[in-house]
């Protein structure tokens, strides 16, 4: 339903029932925010549920982001 661009209180309404993820995203992403960690799968889902940024846009936003230091880090063990 989001990616037919439907808004999230319709979507919610539709269901009869909260998605799982809906709120805790709202939560990870500001608490992200406030600790200063870079989480772009968390604030891409945010920028969807809450800022009405189409989904597609979203994907292209994250395929489309510049390599960051995960991309440098060894892999563990």
């Amino acid at each position: 339903m989001l990616a037919q661009q439907q808004a999230l209180p319709d979507i919610l309404s539709q269901l009869g029932h909260v998605a799982e993820g809906v709120y805790t995203v709202r939560e990870v992403h500001h608490l992200a925010q406030r600790l200063g960690v870079d989480m772009p799968i968390c604030a891409a889902v945010y920028s969807v549920l809450y800022e009405q940024v189409p989904a597609a846009s979203a994907v292209e936003a994250l395929l489309n982001r510049a390599p960051n230091s995960e991309f440098n880090s060894p892999l563990p063990g």
